[in-house]
């Protein structure tokens, strides 16, 4: 994760669109391995970022256990902030912070693609 924040300081000279990609990239990356590879053994995680002018684009293919964000139940657990928890909101600041979700799955690998705005 340290190249990751690194290459984009480089490439990103917008504090707040690094800092989205960021967040994004971790908690997608955060979700795999705690849901996706709960009971495995150590695995590889395929992390592309594709960065042009108007966007970035963020391209994540793992074996993990079968999962489709576009899909996912969107809303909290409940009615206010106080009452949310803890990691009940990674899935919405995703899906909020891009403009585009394509997932498939490919006989045994998740394969995610995402755009993030700048």
């Amino acid at each position: 994760m340290e190249e990751f924040i690194a290459y984009l300081k480089i490439i990103s000279s917008n504090q707040s669109s690094s800092r989205k990609v960021r967040l994004v990239a971790e908690e997608l990356l955060t979700n795999i391995i705690k849901y996706g590879y709960a009971d495995s053994t150590e695995k590889l995680i395929d992390f592309t970022l594709h960065p042009n002018k108007k966007s970035f684009r963020i391209v994540i293919v793992d074996d993990a256990k079968p999962f489709n964000p576009t899909i996912a139940r969107e809303k909290p657990n409940a009615d206010s902030a106080e009452g949310l928890k803890i990691g009940g909101l990674g899935l919405i600041i995703v899906k909020k912070s891009c403009s585009r979700m394509n997932y498939r799955r490919d006989g045994n690998k998740n394969k995610l693609s995402i755009t993030v705005p700048i």
